[in-house]
């Protein structure tokens, strides 16, 4: 039984699945829960393990099956793009706010324009590498929402990484042209 706590806790859970290792995780806010209700104020490595392996024994947590290889790595670059376009837009603002000034710095503008090139050309790039990977992995289901009017690229990859193909049950018994 571990907590899932981010790309450590991911790292864990894959390599313990890849050795065969039966285990199960749990969002940390259940296993705090669980020590407000037994009374625990002490929050030590020890004292955190006793209490899992008591989460555990009383709550009996499903089996967890790790995401397959395809969505791993889709997780990975839909987070480096959101970061790269929130990077960008913070640039953008940043050269908007230089505009009304009476004196401008054309390294300054130079500069800003070059990191703007360079974020536009690498989120093109992981677009299409994310593209290409719900084509060849997630094919049906990628191609069956965005099918749907309204359904953006985004949103569909969206909804492949976040639903872990669990959209497919759903989306095989609706009649899309």
């Amino acid at each position: 039984m571990l907590e899932a706590t981010g790309s450590y806790s991911v790292l864990v859970t894959y390599m313990l699945t890849q050795a065969k290792v039966t285990i199960s995780v749990i969002n940390p806010k259940q296993s705090h829960h669980f020590a407000k209700i037994h009374l625990s104020i002490t929050k030590t490595d020890p004292s955190d393990a006793i209490l899992l392996s008591e989460y555990g024994k009383s709550i009996q947590p499903p089996v967890y099956q790790m995401s397959n290889d395809s969505l791993l790595l889709l997780r990975q670059k839909r987070t480096l793009l959101r970061q790269y376009q929130k990077q960008r837009v913070a640039l953008l603002n940043l050269s908007e706010s230089f505009q009304p000034l009476p004196l401008k710095d054309l390294t300054v503008q130079q500069s800003l324009q070059q990191m703007i090139a360079h974020f536009q050309a690498a989120i093109a790039q992981l677009k299409a590498e994310i593209n290409q990977i719900c084509q060849a992995d997630f094919a049906e289901q990628y191609k069956r929402l965005r099918s749907i009017k309204g359904i953006s690229y985004a949103v569909a990859t969206a909804l492949i990484e976040t639903t872990n193909r669990c959209a497919e049950a759903w989306l095989s018994r609706l009649y899309i042209r």
